[in-house]
């Protein structure tokens, strides 16, 4: 189980590496630009666009490619939020503090050695079967520990 759970990680780090690239979008085609310049409603939520939750040109960061026009609060609710993790002596990775999403928040304890990462949910099923006992007894508590950094 300690090969499946490295595994994992190590899976979750190379995603979170692809997830950190921050292409800038690409230039609207023609008829994108038209879309967006005639959509009154926000794709996600179905709103109408409001001065104080205007229109905005929502994008894949990992490619570039326009998606939709979407309202401001919808916008900003797709960003991924990154967490500080730390690795102990022992090889114990714990979540030591979160971000808002912006990327630069640095809430959250820990030293300058602690990276900044996505993190990636995995959803298990069937987990009730003889499998997963083996998963959760080997699953340790400090994979999920949330700390607020603060030291005594």
């Amino acid at each position: 189980m300690g090969k499946f759970f490295s595994h994992i990680f190590a899976k979750a780090k190379a995603i979170s590496h692809i997830l950190s690239r921050n292409v800038l979008m690409a230039a609207l085609t023609a008829s994108e630009e038209a879309e967006y310049d005639s959509t009154t409603i926000c794709a996600n939520c179905k709103r109408s666009f409001m001065d104080d939750n205007q229109k905005t040109r929502h994008h894949n960061h990992v490619t570039g490619k326009y998606l939709f026009p979407a309202c401001n609060s919808c916008n900003s609710s797709f960003k991924l939020h990154k967490c500080r993790i730390t690795t102990s002596q022992n090889n114990l990775t714990k979540v030591v503090g979160c971000n808002d999403g912006d990327g630069d928040d640095r809430r959250g304890g820990g030293g300058d050695d602690d990276e900044w990462t996505y993190l990636v949910p995995i959803v298990f099923q069937n987990l009730s079967s003889y499998d997963g006992h083996f998963v959760l007894q080997f699953f340790r508590k400090e994979y999920t520990e949330y700390t607020t950094g603060t030291k005594a």
